[in-house]
């Protein structure tokens, strides 16, 4: 028992020794490549969970309202964007998933989104990037919703064709937002940047494949916090009038 205990003692002496003579440049290279090797182990398992949890709802074998009020935030987050990544979500799983405190959604190119799923959506309050591009069921009663969500940055309605000027003045009051992405949103005309001039903290708005917009409308967004060099035009004929304009 004795000879053990001084066999253990001389081990820890040796290992403490070895600490003592390592360069510290070693020495922090070591911790380093521990921290990282932790850390990528956890982004395994929680890959591991989230696609778990996810089949276990589509399969009804777990409560998605129960997995709302239980899972940690971020966990909740990456099940739902997993969901959505395999073209699963359908709004009754949204409706029961949904939590004031997610901070995206992603939904572009999702058929299923029409109207009636904006009222669920406007629930998120403090959503910051909300991307509904290529939704074309959208229309104006839908985007009424989207002035609940005075949390946004970055909204994103590329190729929402349903989406006209009455639609879009509902976003005017969204004074967070920063980026609007109306990219070949062929229902806007001119006066649709009437609402888009409101928005005093935008600084990236993508106006390109508007056909509808004019250059007599650009004048709306002069006066805006836009920079110029952030705004794609419609086109360069819009563009070269709206510098006429200036």
């Amino acid at each position: 028992m004795g000879n053990a205990f001084c066999l253990d003692r001389r081990v820890e002496e040796e290992h403490q020794a070895l600490g003592r003579n390592s360069p510290p440049a070693l020495l922090v290279r070591k911790r380093s490549l521990s921290i990282s090797r932790k850390t990528s182990l956890q982004g395994q398992l929680q890959d591991v969970c989230v696609r778990a949890i996810g089949a276990q709802l589509l399969k009804g074998q777990v409560s998605a309202s129960e997995c709302a009020h239980r899972l940690p935030l971020d966990l909740l987050q990456r099940v739902l964007d997993h969901i959505i990544g395999v073209d699963q979500l359908v709004l009754p799983l949204l409706q029961q998933l949904m939590s004031p405190w997610l901070h995206h959604l992603h939904l572009a190119g999702v058929p299923a989104v029409d109207n009636a799923w904006l009222p669920v959506i406007a629930r998120a309050k403090h959503l910051r990037a909300l991307d509904l591009s290529g939704c074309s069921m959208l229309s104006d009663a839908g985007t009424a919703w989207l002035s609940w969500l005075w949390q946004l940055t970055e909204l994103r309605l590329q190729h929402c064709c349903g989406i006209t000027d009455a639609g879009l003045c509902h976003i005017s009051g969204l004074s967070a937002l920063r980026l609007l992405d109306l990219e070949g949103c062929e229902g806007l005309g001119s006066s649709s940047l009437a609402a888009v001039g409101q928005l005093s903290g935008l600084t990236s708005l993508n106006l390109s494949q508007c056909p509808g917009i004019r250059g007599a409308g650009m004048r709306h967004i002069r006066g805006a916090a836009v920079p110029s060099n952030a705004v794609q035009p419609p086109t360069a004929a819009a563009a070269a009038a709206a510098a006429a304009a200036a």
